[in-house]
């Protein structure tokens, strides 16, 4: 079974970013493979886990915006069982496009593919 959390708030500094890698580091610890998705333009979760967000060749956005296989972006980080799908300033852009339908995308390419792979599923947002 695929757990979701996600983990959303518009207003900056309320720990968003420190919940969603301390709640998958905890997960992790407990057995659990968990996938981080970072749908921040700020990057703060793709940088907390060490990931270069300008430059990393695929990212959150190609999922939104170019419908590209969840499973193309994963990026497996320095912590066993803990992956992320990363983000930078692109991430803007798919705002944009895509306001308020970030969240049903996002799930959809879970379900298609990585639902099957992931016992945790968390989503990193502003909204």
């Amino acid at each position: 079974m695929t757990y979701r959390i996600a983990i959303a708030n518009e207003k900056g500094g309320v720990a968003k970013t420190t919940t969603a890698v301390s709640l998958g580091s905890v997960l992790v610890d407990l057995g659990y493979k968990v996938l981080l998705i970072d749908l921040d333009p700020q990057s703060n979760l793709s940088l907390a886990l060490g990931m270069e967000p300008n430059k990393v060749q695929r990212n959150s956005t190609n999922i939104l915006i170019e419908q590209f296989p969840i499973s193309s972006v994963i990026k497996e980080t320095s912590i066993q069982g803990l992956f992320i799908v990363p983000a930078n300033n692109e991430v803007g852009m798919a705002e944009r496009f895509l306001p308020g339908m970030r969240i049903d995308h996002i799930a959809k390419a879970v379900d298609r593919g990585a639902k099957d792979s992931f016992q945790v599923v968390q989503d990193m947002n502003r909204f």
